[in-house]
């Protein structure tokens, strides 16, 4: 080996040794054993880093940061001897305490037998500054995202997924910043109301379902579902679960006829919510939806309700000229300004055992939350045409304090 190579292996040695000869913890005010803090915005993070050492050690200065990063991971086909998990991670939040000179040390040498201790204190700010975040298409990426992990009661966060809030301490020595050694804490991040995406959520999309004139051998109108826009599931945090119902929403199956054609027969009302958590382990792509190349959406769903709908009664209604602006495809099926309709009032109940982590949106991970409805029915006749008719209704999630 040459000279160069023995230094480099000397060296190598020389820094596992330091690390290893020193060691960090960090104290949080409020700790209370192994229960990890959880802070929202404005809150303050305290607490102090104590420092000893088994040998001396130089150093040059202490860096002690509050730190937001997102990590995904996926797994790749290959061989079974190579690395098959590729990643993406991005660090979009980092303040720094800044630790005055009169606290360090004179000469900047760490003791052994001695104790260092430095206090710190950061304020959860409201948002990430640029250019952390390089989309310019939705304001909500400049907002905190609350902490998401995986967990054996979670049923909709992905293990590959993660948003991750930690204080770092590093010990750093020389002009490159080469940290001689670094230990971390992680705090849970549940962002405020104020904070939530006004783009999350929103006027719920009306689908129109036309009966198929080559079944029916003529057109005979169309079913439409119309909903009331449901308020924000609000779970208690950090927890995130939910105690009770969430609200009843209004539905109206309305039907625009041709000629007066009796509606058809309503049979069943079922609500689901599902859960999307759309990610990329490319970090120059963005999530979307819908998915792109280099982009997933992990989706599950979870059934609510199911309500016979065969006692509801079918009104004869007039439509508004809001409707009529709004359903251009029943005025081109020659529909009446009148038109039937039929409407209930829906309980939207949650599981009690689901955890439910805030809506958010970012450039590698996002959450979003859909309440997807849809209404059966049939039309008359000796050889009825069977069929349904669906709104998704996008919902935000909105935590409160527990």
């Amino acid at each position: 080996m040459s000279t160069s190579g023995v230094n480099l292996c000397i060296k190598a040695i020389r820094d596992l040794w330091t690390r290893k000869s020193v060691n960090i913890s960090i104290d949080l005010v409020g700790e209370q054993g192994n229960t990890i803090n959880t802070y929202t915005t404005s809150d303050h993070i305290s607490g102090t880093a104590a420092i000893t050492v088994e040998h001396d050690v130089d150093f040059d200065h202490l860096n002690i940061t509050f730190e937001g990063i997102y990590r995904v991971y996926n797994e790749r086909t290959g061989p079974p001897h190579t690395d098959r998990r590729i990643g993406a991670s991005r660090t979009f939040l980092k303040l720094q305490y800044p630790l005055p000179t009169t606290v360090y040390p004179s000469p900047r040498q760490f003791n052994k037998g001695e104790t260092y201790t430095f206090p710190f204190s950061f304020v959860v700010p409201d948002c990430i500054e640029p250019p952390v975040c390089t989309s310019k298409l939705d304001e909500a990426h400049t907002q905190l995202p609350p902490t998401l992990t995986g967990s054996s009661s979670d049923d909709f966060t992905p293990s590959i997924c993660e948003v991750i809030y930690a204080i770092q301490v590093r010990i750093v020595q020389g002009s490159r910043k080469k940290a001689l050694a670094a230990h971390s804490k992680q705090v849970r991040v549940v962002p405020a109301d104020s904070l939530t995406h006004s783009g999350l959520g929103g006027k719920a999309n009306v689908e129109g379902q036309q009966i198929d004139p080559q079944i029916l051998e003529q057109a005979i109108g169309q079913v439409t579902l119309i909903a009331s826009q449901p308020p924000p599931i609000r779970p208690f945090a950090p927890e995130y679960v939910v105690s009770k119902d969430i609200c009843s929403i209004a539905v109206r199956v309305r039907f625009n006829s041709i000629g007066r054609v009796p509606p058809p027969r309503l049979k069943t009302l079922c609500t689901k919510l599902e859960v999307s958590t759309p990610y990329t382990c490319n970090p120059e792509l963005q999530v979307s939806c819908p998915p792109t190349a280099g982009t997933d959406h992990f989706v599950k769903s979870i059934s609510l309700s199911s309500v016979c709908m065969r006692s509801v009664q079918w009104q004869w209604a007039r439509r508004s000229q809001k409707d009529n602006l709004a359903n251009d495809n029943s005025r081109h099926l020659d529909c009446a300004d009148e038109c039937y309709e039929a409407s209930l009032v829906v309980p939207i109940t949650l599981p009690r055992d689901k955890v439910l982590v805030p809506s958010f949106a970012s450039c590698l991970i996002s959450r979003a939350y859909t309440l997807k409805l849809s209404v059966s029915y049939s039309s008359w006749g000796a050889s009825p045409f069977c069929s349904s008719v669906r709104l998704d209704i996008p919902l935000k999630v909105i935590p409160i304090e527990g």
